[in-house]
Order: structure tokens, then sequence, then C-alpha cells
């Protein structure tokens, strides 16, 4: 809970810890997994920290049963700090016109879009691609939507928008 939002979990810890509980009988066939949880507060969370301590305090429990042991005592996640940059969109043509006709010029719009993620992840000369157009059955300019595919898939679009107009003007 709490991760900055300047921050992004890049190595997530185990999905599980083993807790030993001790509780009256009238509560013991309410304890599932479903209702007992291992709450990490990452409201101080920093970047060089990478181990964090895991204590009979943070087991969320149904009220009247008492944590005796959690483990394991620690766990590891790796975190990074979330970047924003603007990558060029480049179209996925694919297919080939009919004898005679040719593309002239490819127009993306937009023809950049907003994406954010951890830093190691986004690297400077990244494009994001689009879905394949096959141009094999156009016989003049045709404009059509493309969805947005992005380079890692630690990356995510910092909008709404996921797709682009592409504009394939042909003579």
């Amino acid at each position: 809970h709490n991760l900055p939002s300047d921050m992004v979990i890049v190595e997530k810890p185990p999905a599980e810890v083993d807790v030993k509980i001790r509780a009256p009988k009238r509560l013991i066939g309410q304890i599932t997994p479903s209702n007992v949880h291992a709450v990490l507060d990452l409201r101080n969370a920093r970047i060089d920290v990478q181990d964090y301590a895991l204590n009979e305090s943070m087991i969320s429990i149904p009220p009247g049963a008492e944590v005796k042991e959690v483990r394991p005592s620690q766990v590891s996640l790796k975190l990074e700090r979330t970047i924003q940059a603007m990558l060029e969109v480049e179209p996925t043509i694919t297919g080939e016109l009919q004898e005679g006709l040719g593309v002239v010029k490819i127009e993306v719009a937009p023809s950049q879009v907003l994406v954010r993620g951890p830093e190691s992840k986004l690297k400077k000369n990244d494009t994001v691609r689009t879905t394949p157009i096959d141009i094999t059955s156009f016989t003049q300019s045709q404009e059509v939507e493309a969805n947005l595919i992005l380079p890692n898939p630690d990356l995510r679009l910092a909008s709404t928008q996921t797709a682009v107009r592409v504009k394939i003007v042909i003579q």
C-alpha cells in the first residue's frame, strides 16, 4: 500500500507468506486466505532499499484472532523511479500494392504519444509501433485506425488513447 506515485515496483515480492494464527474454535472456520492479508506500507520506500521487514502487526486478520508467526520475516522488492517520455509512433505497413501503384506518403496522427514506466525500461531510441496495416487491397489513399504497441510490456500509455489514425497516400 501507499506506493509513492513517482515509483513503480519492477521486481515483486512473493505472492504468498505463511502465517500461523491462534484463534478461538468459533473463528477457525472463518479464517481463509481470502481474509488474511500481509500489508506492506511503502509510504517511506526508497529506491536504494530492497529488503522490507514483515511482522505480525502487518497481517490483517479477522477480529478475535492473533498472529503468532510470519514467514518469511522479510521480503525483497525492487523499486524504480517512474519517468515519462514522448515517443514517436511508427506505423507497421505490410503487404504490397498492385503493380503501378505506390505509397507516396504516410502520416500518423498523433505522431507521438506520452509513455510512462520504470526508468530502466524506457530507452532513448524507443518507438511505439502500430498493429500491422495490410495495404494489399488498397487501390487509393486510405485512412485507417491502428492500435498502439509499446516497446516494452512494463510501459504504459500516459493517456487513455490506445490508437492512432494512419493516412496512407497512394498514387
